[in-house]
């Protein structure tokens, strides 16, 4: 018996392989009402997150609300909200929302917005990529499988994909953690050579 023999799956693994984010140049920038905005949005989420309602009106409000996003101008929205509310929308699955605006501030303050949001889509793809490639593959169930380094059976792929998860979230948190915490000894540091030298 072979694991892809499961059709729903290998169409679900082909989709993520296959997904894309259109990059920062590709947003639509002629200002959108947020109806707009938000079906853009679950239209282009869809095959990734596979939900009803990826993102609301509510959670728009709220993400402006806690300065996670810019304002609209007027009542429309151009590419900078694009780019925040996808990226919000997506790694709102993974860690709380206080990490993500704390990286959020820390990307941005290193390199500019566009340049963070096509990286996060490249990073998100090969990460997509990397890990379905090797399930696409016909696969026995007889077999271990080795995904990122680890290896296990069939019969404990999901649970080691769970933990691998787990471990990859805890690890993101503390990374984003420790990046502010450097980023603020780092520039507190600076301002006290810059102090004394005056």
């Amino acid at each position: 018996m072979k694991i892809m023999q499961n059709h729903d799956l290998r169409r679900r693994l082909n989709s993520l392989n296959k997904f894309r984010l259109p990059r920062w140049d590709d947003l639509p920038d002629e200002g959108l009402m947020r109806q707009k905005m938000l079906d853009y949005i679950d239209e282009l989420l869809s095959p990734l997150l596979d939900k009803d309602q990826i993102i609301t009106g509510t959670m728009v409000e709220n993400y402006i609300k806690w300065g996670m996003a810019p304002s609209p101008a007027g009542r429309k929205y151009n590419r900078v909200h694009f780019a925040h509310f996808i990226v919000l929308s997506i790694l709102k699955e993974v860690t709380a929302m206080q990490n993500i605006s704390h990286g959020i501030i820390l990307q941005t303050k290193i390199i500019p917005l566009s340049a963070a949001y096509d990286s996060f889509c490249q990073l998100l793809e090969d990460a997509l990529k990397r890990q379905t490639s090797t399930l696409l593959q016909e696969i026995e169930s007889e077999k271990n499988v080795e995904i990122q380094g680890f290896e296990t059976s069939l019969k404990t792929l999901n649970l080691a994909f769970v933990c691998e998860a787990l471990v990859n979230k805890l690890l993101a948190e503390s990374f984003i953690l420790e990046q502010g915490l450097f980023n603020s000894f780092h520039n507190s540091k600076n301002t006290e050579n810059s102090n004394s030298k005056t």
